[in-house]
């Protein structure tokens, strides 16, 4: 029996459906979930460019990808400017045992975070509606996030130094990204140490990079 009708939820499409086969009945319910949720909202509120499974297939195939590069001892995640939901609440659904805080400018799509974290009861979703730089202003000493995300915006020298400076210091930086690299290329090279950089295999021309921070050197005197 196709896990989808085991979890009481209608397919996506076959295309779709293929991504979900390996994941239990509760995982493929909300993400069902969360497409019907997406395609509502997307009506009245602009968060992606089509609902259609050529848009969906690529964002939902990235998320689960890179679940699966999810190591076991991250208890902890900041998604920068989660949007539509992409990776971050497909990520969230999957890993069940992490924390994701989910930070979005926007009212309206941080609205929609809220709706989609309260509908398919991700308790271990909080959303916030504050931008990076001000997010991290409030903060009084470093956040617990072993990993941390961000899709479609460039951060900023100032932004990467303070979210470096307020994270911990085994923290994971994942960048998902095209071509370019969503920073300053030189920056990245003094802040930054990559670890590994993987194509995903279900969005073309798109690349999951993760970094480390780079060690303070010590000259001897």
């Amino acid at each position: 029996m196709d896990r989808g009708n085991q979890a009481g939820s209608p397919l996506l499409n076959p295309r779709i459906d293929s991504l979900l086969q390996d994941l239990d009945a509760g995982a493929v319910s909300r993400l069902t979930a969360f497409v019907a949720l997406l395609t509502k909202w997307n009506r009245r509120v602009n968060l992606v460019s089509s609902t259609e499974s050529r848009i969906l297939y690529p964002l939902l195939g990235e998320a689960l990808w890179a679940a699966g590069m999810y190591p076991a001892d991250s208890h902890s995640h900041l998604d920068i400017g989660s949007g539509a939901g992409f990776p971050a609440v497909p990520l969230a659904i999957v890993r069940p045992g992490t924390r994701f805080t989910l930070l979005e400018a926007r009212s309206k799509r941080a609205a929609f975070l809220e709706t989609a974290a309260h509908e398919l009861n991700l308790g271990n979703v909080s959303v916030v509606c504050n931008r990076l730089e001000r997010y991290l202003q409030t903060m009084t000493s470093p956040g617990p996030w072993r990993r941390i995300s961000w899709k479609g915006l460039k951060l900023e020298r100032k932004e990467l130094s303070q979210l470096l400076r307020l994270s911990a210091e085994e923290a994971r930086l994942w960048v998902f990204h095209g071509t370019d690299l969503p920073m300053d290329r030189q920056q990245a090279q003094e802040m930054l140490s990559l670890r590994w950089r993987e194509p995903c295999p279900h969005h073309a021309g798109w690349f999951l990079s993760e970094y480390g921070r780079r060690p303070v050197s010590r000259e001897t005197t």
